[in-house]
């Protein structure tokens, strides 16, 4: 990093680039102060949509293609990998529906070209001040989807809701460890007065969730990606209203065939297939589903029941 010292880094949040606009996407840059000297992170990322996976492929949410293509209005909240799963998601958006998609993202990671869609994709810190700011600005441009690359506070996602309410696709991400949770933290970050009225809102706008969580390969190099799909039901939506919300990983264990999907029911055929090694399913499994099957993993050490076999 040319021109930079470690006297040159103050304190305060780490600085990041995108890269320039001609190659925006190519890299996610971070500058930052360890012990006595400078660091930087980069991660790459993809410059274009060319090589996004799709529904059609394995492990992907097949679930939510319809509801892009068609649907008013949704979420999607996911783990890791979830910048991807959305613009797979908004990329299919582009492909097959006319209207004006309208991004908010830190930073753009994925440049999407207008194919059937008008596409105006805007970054915080460059083309916005807030993603609150740009998300007041969307609905006025006369949005049919708004994509939010991360609900971070009480008014990203209160706009969200109210995008939602009104009749927009929304696709947003959170970090959040599974499907309820998601709904969760949704409805927690308000306060306690207004919680149900956000219930009820909520219930009636949203289409469904998306957990991810992405597993090393045993086939080949490279990660493969795992879900927990949420589908908004009648009997999902009465969940939320009522704030039965501890109640929604039963409804998802019993709603295969209305689209849902547990974690374990994504890892079994990644590893039958060879695809993904026992332990590793194992090790996310416990991680997911603890809270909801108690000990699933089986004490360290012991002869614990596997969760899934290869």
């Amino acid at each position: 990093m040319a021109g930079w010292n470690r006297n040159s880094v103050r304190a305060g949040p780490a600085p990041s680039w995108p890269g320039s606009r001609a190659a925006r996407g190519a890299f996610r840059r971070l500058l930052l102060r360890q012990a006595e000297f400078t660091a930087s992170a980069a991660q790459v990322i993809s410059q274009g949509c060319e090589r996004l996976p799709t529904a059609a492929e394995p492990a992907s949410p097949r679930a939510r293609e319809p509801e892009a293509a068609h649907g008013r209005r949704g979420t999607l909240p996911a783990g890791s990998g979830k910048s991807t799963t959305a613009a797979a998601l908004i990329d299919l958006v582009n492909r097959t529906r006319p209207g004006h998609i309208v991004s908010i993202e830190d930073p753009i990671e994925f440049v999407h070209e207008p194919r059937r869609c008008v596409v105006t994709q805007r970054e915080v810190g460059a083309d916005t001040g807030s993603f609150p700011d740009a998300l007041r600005a969307a609905l006025r441009e006369d949005p049919d989807v708004v994509f939010i690359g991360e609900m971070r506070d009480l008014e990203t996602i209160s706009l969200a809701v109210t995008a939602a309410e009104t009749g927009h696709l929304v696709v947003a991400t959170l970090h959040t460890a599974g499907a309820a949770k998601s709904v969760d933290r949704i409805v927690n970050v308000f306060p306690a007065g207004e919680q149900q009225f956000i219930r009820t809102l909520l219930a009636g706008c949203l289409l469904g969730v998306a957990s991810q969580a992405l597993l090393k390969r045993k086939d080949q190099p490279g990660r493969v990606a795992a879900f927990e799909m949420l589908v908004a039901t009648s009997g999902v939506r009465s969940m939320i209203r009522q704030g039965k919300i501890p109640q929604i990983p039963s409804a998802i264990q019993t709603g295969m065939h209305q689209g849902m999907c547990t974690f374990r029911r994504s890892v079994q055929p990644l590893v039958a297939d060879g695809r993904v090694d026992a332990a590793e399913a194992n090790e996310l499994l416990a991680q997911f589903e603890d809270d909801v099957a108690g000990n699933v993993a089986g004490p360290a050490g012991g002869a614990g029941k596997a969760i899934v076999q290869e």
